[in-house]
């Protein structure tokens, strides 16, 4: 892992973070979905409505 793989990773980052993908939720009666994932080295999660998703966590 070097610093152009740290760039791409950075750059990936932000952009799956960025307003466009990431929203708030919203509440029109569309059911919430929780969907999870852990190991013995970090965990992950995303909170979806249908098509779209609207918050996600992970820390390792």
């Amino acid at each position: 892992w070097g610093a152009g793989q740290e760039r791409a990773f950075v750059a990936l980052k932000c952009l799956v973070t960025s307003n466009h993908v990431m929203r708030p939720a919203v509440y029109d009666g569309r059911p919430f979905r929780v969907t999870s994932d852990a190991s013995k080295v970090g965990f992950g999660a995303v909170l979806e409505q249908e098509y779209e998703s609207a918050t996600s966590d992970s820390k390792s």
